[in-house]
């Protein structure tokens, strides 16, 4: 019966690559039925019933809009990232979490090599950490202007997401013995 809510979340996350990949915005009607489906779906299929969904969900919502708020992450890949807690758990979004950011990092790296602009946006980062701290230790008194980057690069995180939660699953499934 498991194997129905994996289908399922795989499907939703298949549509958001495709809408993120095409447009780069992850619509509200996906994300939001992901989270409904997932919470009822773990209501009839898991042990811990509607609170793994919903414990999923929170966990996923304070960990990815901590992250919204700070670097350019969009408010689709936060509710998809919900949709994913509430199908998966949890522990399941700790752990993807991790993997999402070493993907996440490792792509960074290799688009920065390749457009030739990775030393500085080494020290953009620098700058704006420092910047962040100083603000942060002055309690937002600061009246230093924020560091600007000359030139941004993006891509859809949904294209990083996706494959970081089917890595997650495919880990995790291997290493239960199931």
């Amino acid at each position: 019966m498991e194997t129905i809510r994996w289908i399922h979340i795989g499907i939703i996350l298949i549509i958001a690559l495709f809408l993120d990949i095409q447009s780069r915005k992850i619509p509200n009607w996906l994300t939001y039925y992901g989270m409904i489906s997932g919470i009822i779906l773990n209501g009839i299929e898991s042990d811990g019933g509607i609170m793994v969904g919903l414990m999923g969900i929170a966990y996923a919502f304070v960990i990815y809009y901590v992250q919204y708020l700070i670097v350019n992450l969009g408010a689709g890949d936060v509710k998809l990232m919900m949709a994913v807690g509430a199908h998966c758990g949890p522990e399941f979004i700790i752990i993807s979490t991790i993997v999402i950011a070493i993907a996440t990092a490792i792509t960074s790296m290799v688009i920065l090599i390749k457009k030739g602009i990775l030393i500085k946006t080494l020290k953009f980062s620098g700058q704006y950490i420092w910047y962040l701290i100083q603000k942060l230790l002055l309690l937002g008194k600061l009246e230093k202007e924020q560091p600007q980057i000359q030139e941004a690069t993006t891509i859809p995180y949904g294209a990083i997401i996706v494959p970081s939660v089917i890595i997650t699953y495919t880990f995790l499934i291997m290493s239960s013995g199931r």
